[in-house]
């Protein structure tokens, strides 16, 4: 399904469901939905062959945050995981006396310092979007850049892959003229088409 929301005016402006995601119908789909001379600004889920799209449609693209921490907690949640389980093992090799309570405790103790310095590197980073100006935020990628292999590695590698080849699409929302009026997230589709669903069933 898809669904283009206006986020100024706050309201759905059309969608459409299609068998098929593939590149040529989304744009057709915005052809059909947007006349030419109202094309200003997108914001969209990480799909990498969105940027290009909209490019080639004549939006200017912003990467929708909202999705991005979502991807950054769904890989904090993998990385606590596996990590607690290797605690586990551990704690259970070393001290095999422990009963299941003891061990919980123990594990649940080392869990919360790494739990800690986790969220201290997620704020960090995500102190960006924070940013007054585009120009600061720029400036904040620089910061990010040189202290970024201080950060826990899978969060390091995350964001080398997945946000930093193409971080400038997740900063438009501060350029002019779109500053203060565009929204960074589009959860509001998502919102939208979750009571869609819950409608239909």
């Amino acid at each position: 399904m898809y669904v283009l929301f206006d986020l100024i005016h706050d309201m759905p402006i059309a969608e459409a469901i299609y068998d098929n995601i593939k590149t040529n119908t989304i744009k057709e789909f915005i052809e059909n939905t947007i006349p030419h001379h109202k094309i200003t600004l997108i914001v969209t889920d990480l799909k990498d062959n969105y940027d290009y799209l909209m490019s080639r449609l004549g939006f200017e693209h912003q990467y929708c945050i909202f999705h991005l921490i979502k991807n950054i907690n769904k890989k904090i949640k993998e990385h606590l995981n596996e990590t607690k389980t290797k605690i586990e093992k551990k704690i259970k090799k070393n001290l095999p006396e422990l009963n299941k309570k003891q061990l919980k405790e123990k594990v649940e103790k080392k869990l919360k310092i790494i739990k800690k310095e986790i969220n201290l590197f997620k704020s960090i980073f995500l102190d960006l979007f924070k940013q007054k100006t585009h120009k600061d935020a720029l400036k904040y990628i620089k910061i990010l850049k040189y202290i970024l292999d201080d950060f826990l590695k899978f969060f390091a590698k995350y964001l080398k892959q997945e946000f930093s080849p193409k971080y400038k699409k997740f900063l438009t929302f501060l350029k002019n003229p779109h500053k203060e009026k565009i929204n960074s997230i589009n959860n509001k589709t998502e919102n939208y088409i979750g009571k869609h669903n819950a409608q239909s069933k």
